[in-house]
């Protein structure tokens, strides 16, 4: 069992387009391990913080607090730019998933839209959802600038207003206290650059995961059950009052019934939509009936409307797995 089919398609049970796998694999996946380089900067950045401020309290006293004040205020901004970033990647992965797949469908079927000159047509399609997901990057973009900022503009804020409140509380601000204080801001510099951006990160990380999550959580392929004995005489095929469904509940074939018996050709024909494609997947086991019953019998041989080659010899691509003889 597995959530891609032989043929390259995706189980109807699975709902995953080729374009929403190719993002998991490169954006969602990377995304993850990106995270994971910096992911004890989560609780190392607040104990580094912690010790730099009480080192600092015994180098400049309360002044100190001034900077905690900055420190903390910065923090709600960055929850806000963080949350913000969050959805902004969620509409931008959707919109992503739907570009990928609408020019996915187009290369397959080039021919098809060459030959009644589509292609116009086509192109304006995938420009608009193409702009569509550059403005979304650019208020993307544009979050993660003002993460950027904040970044490297916290650590100079919290320095700058301690030695204002040292020096206006009436204190001297010496050498030694400047550059000792300095030093401490320095080592405060990377723990309060890097919490804000891992903060962020573990936002987007979170949006991916839930992406990975609802792929890996997908219903796995039921296994063909076993050729069935075929009886002389007997359908080797019988569809019997069948509902057919795609897994959104839309509905796909309703109240059909037919058989196939040994010996005879059966051509199925219909519009473009019509269900052919989902009633011959039905015969597979891609698609369960709702009411009624679908049943088989002997060996079944499907030729995929889009074809699939494995990476190997011809040999191997006509037996399938199973042993030559």
């Amino acid at each position: 069992a597995g959530k891609q089919r032989a043929d390259g398609t995706m189980s109807r049970e699975a709902g995953k387009s080729t374009g929403e796998i190719v993002n998991l694999m490169s954006i969602d996946a990377q995304r993850l391990q990106d995270l994971m380089a910096y992911f004890h900067t989560l609780w190392s950045a607040p104990f580094q913080i912690t010790v730099a401020i009480v080192m600092l309290w015994f180098e400049v006293g309360p002044a100190v607090f001034a900077g905690v004040a900055v420190l903390a205020a910065s923090v709600p901004l960055t929850g806000v730019i963080a949350r913000r970033m969050r959805s902004l990647q969620q509409q931008l992965m959707k919109v992503k998933d739907e570009r990928i797949k609408v020019t996915n469908e187009v290369m397959s079927g080039m021919k098809i839209i060459k030959f009644y000159a589509w292609e116009t047509s086509f192109g304006e399609s995938i420009t608009s959802i193409r702009n569509e997901e550059l403005k979304i990057l650019w208020r993307y973009r544009m979050m993660q600038t003002w993460s950027r900022f904040m970044w490297g503009a916290v650590p100079v804020l919290v320095s700058a207003a301690t030695f204002t409140a040292f020096v206006l509380a009436g204190n001297e601000l010496t050498a030694s206290k400047a550059f000792t204080s300095l030093a401490l801001f320095n080592i405060l510099r990377f723990p309060t650059q890097m919490l804000p951006n891992m903060i962020n990160n573990c936002m987007e990380a979170r949006v991916s995961v839930l992406r990975l999550q609802e792929f890996l959580e997908t219903p796995e392929i039921s296994a063909l059950p076993p050729p069935g004995i075929v009886v002389p005489g007997a359908p080797t095929v019988s569809v019997r009052d069948a509902e057919l469904r795609w897994p959104d509940g839309s509905p796909l074939i309703d109240h059909i019934s037919f058989e196939c018996k040994p010996g005879q050709l059966t051509m199925i024909v219909g519009a473009t939509g019509a269900g052919k494609s989902g009633l011959l997947a039905s015969l597979i086991g891609d698609i369960k009936a709702a009411r009624g019953s679908v049943s088989t019998g002997g060996n079944i041989g499907y030729a995929a409307q889009v074809a699939w080659i494995q990476n190997s010899t011809v040999q191997d691509n006509i037996c399938f797995g199973k042993r030559f003889s």
